[in-house]
Parts: structure tokens; sequence; C-alpha cells
């Protein structure tokens, strides 16, 4: 995890991440400064993403239970996540098809 702003991202030199490339898929942001925008969780709610995403419901909500606005997070995304990246979705490749759609969806 990269704790810093995506505004000054690119300023972060990170050798494993390509420039401007998403790890996670179109979430919306709960935490209070960013409410409702796509891709501008917290380190926190990107933590939980990928914890989520990778099977662990249970300790994806630990991570956000520190937080007033955590359940939210899982609320707002409740059918991103339920939908399009957790039903059969257990590769890179069919996790992308299925943001894929999502996006032709919107």
């Amino acid at each position: 995890m990269i704790d810093c702003s995506w505004v000054y991202f690119d300023q972060v030199k990170v050798k494993s991440i390509k420039a401007r490339e998403r790890l996670l898929p179109h979430f919306l942001a709960a935490n209070p400064i960013n409410y409702g925008k796509e891709l501008k969780l917290s380190c926190a709610e990107a933590l939980a993403a990928a914890v989520q995403l990778a099977g662990f419901q249970t300790e994806a909500e630990h991570v956000l239970s520190k937080f007033k606005w955590g359940p939210a997070f899982f609320s707002l995304n409740a059918h991103r996540l339920q939908n399009y990246y957790l039903k059969n979705n257990k590769t890179h490749e069919t996790l992308q098809k299925a943001e894929e759609l999502f996006l032709a969806d919107m």
C-alpha cells in the first residue's frame, strides 16, 4: 500500500507499478473527503477492497470498522462487489472483463 494522495502518486517512485496503472476496480469512496467519488479511496478503503476481493469479507470489514464511515464503503459498493467483482471473477482476466462490462453498463 502506498500512503499518499493520488494527486502526488506520480511523484512516488515505485518500480513495480506502471504510471497511471490502477490496481483496483472502480470503487466509490466512503471517506468524508471524497465521498461518492470513483477511484478516490483512502488507504484503508483500498486495503479493505483488496482483502474483500481476495475473499476475506470478515477481515475487510474489520479494516474499516475503525472508521464511522467504514460500513458505508460496503453499502456504496455492494452492487459492484456482488455483481461484477466477486461472482466467478477469480483471475485478473475475468476481473478485467467484469469491470469492462460494468463500465459499459454505466
